[in-house]
């Protein structure tokens, strides 16, 4: 299953924290912003979310949906057959 969550942060790995921002995608305590220069599809982040394999799923408005999996962003849009590329709220099983 994975959880979008609305507000925008997420806990991560060792007590950090995963906080989506309008420039990016933070890792707090690591100091580290992902941004389009990383590969994710738009840097106004609205929603994160971590599946049980370890993935990091993250909305975007405008651009999508991205998947982190092994530092490598991977983007699925409306093309894909989401039904839009803003505002998304996901839940696989």
């Amino acid at each position: 299953m994975i959880w979008i969550k609305r507000s925008g942060h997420l806990p991560g790995p060792g007590g950090r924290l995963w906080l989506g921002t309008q420039g990016g995608l933070v890792l707090t305590n690591d100091s580290k912003l992902f941004t389009t220069r990383d590969g994710l599809s738009a840097n106004d982040v609205r929603a994160i979310a971590e599946d049980r394999e370890g993935n990091l799923w993250i909305g975007t408005e405008g651009g999508g949906l991205n998947r982190l999996r092994d530092g490598r962003f991977t983007c699925f849009t409306k093309t894909n057959g989401l039904p839009g590329n803003s505002d998304l709220r996901v839940e696989v099983d």
